[in-house]
Order: C-alpha cells, then sequence, then structure tokens
C-alpha cells in the first residue's frame, strides 16, 4: 500500500465530527467521504471538511475508493457496518463496544483476522494508560477499583451503561490482568434504573443505567461501578499492586504512584495524553501501514463485550 491511505467514516454526528477532524490533521491520510443515514447531516459534515457525503444508498461507491473505514454510528448498527466494511476489504476502526452482542463482536474479529484486514475498536483510554507507562509494570495488580459516572443524558440510551461507560473500564482491567475474555466470575452485582418519571425513561432501549459489579479473578480482584443517573461525573480508578498503587482521575488528569515504578506523572502533558483519540486513530493508519499495532485490537474489543455482556445478563434487565 502507498502511504496515502484514504479513510471514510460513517456517521455524522458528534463522534464522526471528532474522527472527520482527526483525519484531516494526519499526513498522509486522505478523507475519502462521509456516510450517514441522514444525508443531510452527511453534506452538512463533509461540506465542513471538503469531502463527499453520501446516503446509505451509496454504500458501493463509497467503498470502492476506501482503504479503510471509521464506524462513529450509533452502537446497534457498528455489527452491520463492520461485517460489510470488512467484506468489502477494507480496515476498519469501529468506536466501542465493538457490537452490539459478544457473538457478533467475536464474529468481526474472526473475520479481520481471517481476512488479513485491521480491526480497531475506539477504547481511547488505552491511550492514556500507555501515556502513564502502565502497560509497561511488570506486576499483575491484586486489587482494581473503577468509578466511571455520567449524568442524565439523552446520548447513548440504545445500550446499557455497562456497554456505554463500565465497558472502558473493563477493557482495562483486562489487559491489565493479561485475562483476555476468561479466567474471572461475577462475583457480586447490583443495578438500578432511573426513575420512570424521568422523561428521558421511555426513550431507553434497554439495560439498566447504574451498575455496581465485582469479578473475582484467580488472584485478584477488580469492582467496577457506572452510572449515567449520578449528580456529577466522575472517573477514577485504583489499581493495587504488590509494590504500591497507582491512583487516576481521569477528568482531573491526576495521578498518584506509590508503586517506585517509574510512571510517567506528567502523562498529560504527553502526544498520547493529550489527545487520546487522536493518538488511537493515527496508531489505526500506522497499523494500516504494517508500522505498529492497533492500540485496541479487534479481540480485545470482542473481550470487553464479552464481559459487558455477561454483566448485563445478570443485571436482570
Amino acid at each position: 500500500m502507498s502511504q496515502m491511505v484514504t479513510i471514510g467514516v460513517i456517521g455524522a454526528g458528534v463522534f464522526g465530527g471528532f474522527h472527520a477532524q482527526k483525519l484531516s490533521q494526519i499526513k498522509g491520510v486522505h478523507l475519502g467521504g462521509i456516510l450517514d443515514a441522514e444525508r443531510n447531516r452527511a453534506e452538512n459534515l463533509a461540506q465542513k471538511y471538503g469531502c463527499q457525503a453520501f446516503g446509505e444508498a451509496d454504500w458501493d461507491g463509497f467503498v470502492s475508493q476506501l482503504d479503510a473505514l471509521i464506524i462513529a454510528s450509533p452502537a446497534q448498527f457498528h455489527y452491520e457496518w463492520g461485517y460489510r466494511a470488512l467484506e468489502a476489504g477494507l480496515h476498519v476502526y469501529c468506536e466501542k463496544p465493538l457490537a452490539y452482542k459478544a457473538s457478533e463482536a467475536h464474529e468481526l474479529a474472526l473475520m479481520a483476522n481471517q481476512r488479513e484486514r485491521i480491526l480497531s475498536v475506539g477504547h481511547q483510554e488505552r491511550a492514556v494508560f500507555e501515556a502513564m507507562g502502565l502497560f509497561s509494570v511488570p506486576e499483575t495488580p491484586i486489587r482494581l477499583e473503577a468509578i466511571r459516572n455520567g449524568t442524565p443524558s439523552p446520548r447513548n440510551l440504545d445500550v446499557s451503561v455497562v456497554m456505554d461507560l463500565m465497558i472502558h473500564d473493563l477493557d482495562l482491567a483486562l489487559a491489565l490482568m493479561d485475562k483476555g475474555d476468561e479466567g474471572y466470575e461475577v462475583e457480586a452485582i447490583k443495578c438500578r434504573q432511573r426513575n420512570q418519571s424521568d422523561e428521558m425513561a421511555s426513550e431507553r432501549v434497554l439495560g439498566a443505567d447504574e451498575v455496581s459489579v465485582t469479578l473475582k479473578f484467580p488472584h485478584s480482584q477488580a469492582h467496577f461501578q457506572s452510572s449515567r443517573i449520578a449528580t456529577e461525573r466522575a472517573r477514577r480508578m485504583t489499581i493495587t499492586y504488590p509494590s504500591g498503587s497507582v491512583f487516576i482521575d481521569f477528568l482531573e488528569r491526576r495521578f498518584e504512584n506509590s508503586t517506585g515504578f517509574a510512571l510517567n506523572s506528567d502523562f498529560s502533558e504527553t502526544e498520547y495524553g493529550k489527545d487520546p483519540l487522536g493518538a488511537s486513530v493515527s496508531r489505526f493508519v500506522l497499523a494500516i501501514r504494517g508500522q505498529a499495532q492497533p492500540l485496541c485490537s479487534g479481540t480485545d474489543g470482542a473481550a470487553a463485550v464479552k464481559s459487558a455482556e455477561l454483566i448485563d445478563s445478570l443485571s436482570g434487565f
């Protein structure tokens, strides 16, 4: 493949706009167009970045001139677009979750491997961990605690809070524990839905709005709490190792380290720490060129979906 990579974007909403902006800033990348079910939205975004707009009926013409595709559509359509893109021979970057169901996520990961295509999943917090140096710590955590809360919003109600928010921390924990999608069990779970008098309750498709869960690994535990009906936002994590602990506040970009390992307390000033989304997309481009591995592979993304689906299935919603 030549150095120039042509990448299209599906979804002209908020995240589609973010991705179009990042692609326009990467050297050697040509933004090949924006596709959206509402063509007028695609046209508005495409005009901003000087590229062509497409509707769903234009799929064949859209993909015919692409090397790769970024999927920034609502989560319920991730599998369909991912399957069609891989079938067309494209490399794929898919926003999280990789798919609505674990079986679908696994199918996409397997399909990408069989076709020798790059499949990257948008778990951008991995860029922050890489900037900190956490993936190089020579110990496995013995305990992990994560809180990820958001205030009520009409966005992303087509998935549960586990698939929407907690999945970020599930992915990070699985990466640190190095257990993939096996080797743990759900020990405890509590959950609730928003008050049915809430005006947004009728718009929710499925899933709990607040979940607390403990995963038990062979030699460690991980506790997760996520809410999208909280009174204030919170995104914190404490990772305990045999040598000490690391505390991270993702919102305040605060970092405390008592492990003795040479981690980067100035991570927020690094390229990856300043712009996790840009770093994730840039790594996708490098992976297409054979110069790096994606921050989060399709296999990793499928493992996170499997864990989230298990928690959802036990939540009773």
